[in-house]
């Protein structure tokens, strides 16, 4: 599975109109949550979010079930692909049980620095909230909350 079968499965049209909004400055704002420069809650036609949740449960669930390890490595490299096409902390969220596995922490830890070395927001202000609130209440133990 790659970015195409994502796009493919969400529709062109609506993939390129929740990326134009992921990326309209005027709309991410608080952390990736869309508010009108006014300050009103702005209602998108595309709701970003839940695009986020349906592409990262269709790349790393299975039938409600998780991937097998073998595709973690390979499925994550497409999530940073998503990411950086559609910048938002639902592809975070989605991908963090995964990302915080050793068997691919040299990944996450390349794909999280070069978001925060972005100059733009859309990408680094995800990041920079999963890193200060999720990354430390996640809890892999059994049982955890992860």
């Amino acid at each position: 599975m790659d970015l195409s079968d994502l796009i493919e499965l969400t529709g062109t049209d609506q993939f390129d109109r929740a990326c134009q909004l992921a990326w309209d400055p005027a709309l991410t704002r608080c952390w990736g949550r869309p508010w009108h420069p006014g300050g009103a809650r702005y209602e998108r036609p595309t709701d970003v979010g839940e695009i986020h949740a349906s592409l990262m449960d269709t790349l790393l669930y299975d039938g409600g079930k998780e991937i097998a390890q073998s595709l973690v490595r390979e499925r994550l490299a497409v999530a940073t692909e998503l990411y950086q096409r559609m910048p938002g902390y639902g592809v975070l969220a989605m991908a963090e049980p995964f990302m915080c596995q050793d068997a691919v922490a040299d990944c996450t830890t390349r794909t999280l620095r070069a978001a925060l070395e972005q100059p733009a927001d859309q990408l680094a202000e995800p990041v920079a909230y999963w890193l200060l609130v999720d990354a430390f209440e996640f809890d892999p133990s059994p049982g955890g909350t992860g």
